[in-house]
């Protein structure tokens, strides 16, 4: 008798194990309880978007793939999908392609196929090489040029004199107005890159290095590159050699600017609470976020030996211009 039960337990053991893979089931989405919708990073109220039933059946038509552990699953690009209940719980779900596949994943990393249905909804384009057109008023940077030309590399003297004297023109500030807005620029910027730094954001010296060539590949481009060449030639510097000298600061900007994505990407895939308050817009968490996290992450006394130079940066302005 105790033979024929452990065979029964193990034949049952066995069996299980021939259908360990979860079964997923298909994806139920409540449309009526949806109090908010979100596509990328724009939101909407669900009356608000009429192809609203037609996404969330083809979402629920979606084909769970077979062998979970093989399935592809979403890497650096994808698109998020989130749906806002009632009760402020919320379903994110992400669009990725794989070849010429496109596919969704769910939040606990399930994943689906036939997915393709997404780009009858939203243009998705991950392949797209930006062309950054540059555009620098030609009196701004003439203006820079003369402020910089003495100086091996663009330091704290240099833009701070380079803000001051640009504010005053384009803006018509007085020169106090025009000193105290730079220095309040000049410190949230440096906390912000602080905090960039302190958290894991700083870009890499070969990042920079990829960074001035696509800028001069961009500019080189441009109808009207041979103007500002020509003004370069007028101060004995290329525009290679500016890139250069400004090598520091589009290090600071890269890596500010890595933040800022990264804050996006977090607003388009469900965190837009900051301290309980909910933001309805990238823009306005991202501002959040640097009021309510970076400036009071990051107070004056950290940054204490930027300040330092701020001061002594206005102590050349005012003795040189």
């Amino acid at each position: 008798m105790k033979k024929y039960s452990i065979c029964i337990f193990l034949c049952g053991m066995l069996l299980a194990g021939c259908n360990s893979e979860k079964e997923l089931s298909q994806i139920k989405i409540p449309e009526e309880k949806i109090a908010k919708f979100q596509m990328g990073s724009i939101g909407s109220k669900p009356e608000e978007y009429k192809h609203l039933s037609d996404l969330i059946e083809d979402m629920e038509e979606a084909v769970p793939e077979k062998d979970q552990k093989k399935a592809p699953h979403r890497g650096e690009d994808y698109y998020p999908v989130s749906f806002i209940y009632e009760d402020e719980t919320k379903d994110i779900f992400y669009f990725f392609p794989e070849g010429e596949k496109w596919y969704l994943e769910t939040e606990n990393g399930d994943v689906y196929g036939n997915a393709d249905f997404i780009l009858d909804y939203v243009d998705i384009d991950f392949n797209v090489d930006v062309k950054r057109e540059i555009r620098i008023d030609k009196d701004v940077l003439k203006r820079s040029l003369e402020i910089g030309k003495d100086f091996k590399t663009y330091d704290t003297n240099f833009f701070f004199a380079n803000g001051v004297v640009n504010r005053m023109e384009i803006t018509g500030d007085t020169e106090e107005d025009a000193i105290s807005k730079e220095r309040k620029s000049s410190i949230d910027s440096r906390k912000v890159y602080e905090y960039a730094k302190k958290f894991g954001y700083e870009v890499s010296e070969k990042e920079v290095e990829e960074r001035i060539k696509k800028i001069l590949e961009d500019f080189n481009e441009q109808e009207d590159y041979p103007e500002y060449e020509a003004i370069c030639k007028e101060y004995g510097i290329t525009m290679e050699e500016c890139l250069e000298k400004s090598r520091d600061y589009i290090k600071e900007e890269m890596t500010k600017n890595k933040l800022s994505l990264e804050t996006y990407k977090d607003f388009q895939n469900g965190k837009d609470k900051i301290k309980d308050k909910t933001y309805e817009t990238p823009y306005e968490y991202s501002r959040a976020i640097l009021d309510e996290v970076v400036y009071t992450e990051i107070s004056d006394e950290d940054i204490a030996s930027y300040i330092q130079e701020l001061d002594e940066a206005e102590a050349y302005y005012l003795e040189n211009f």
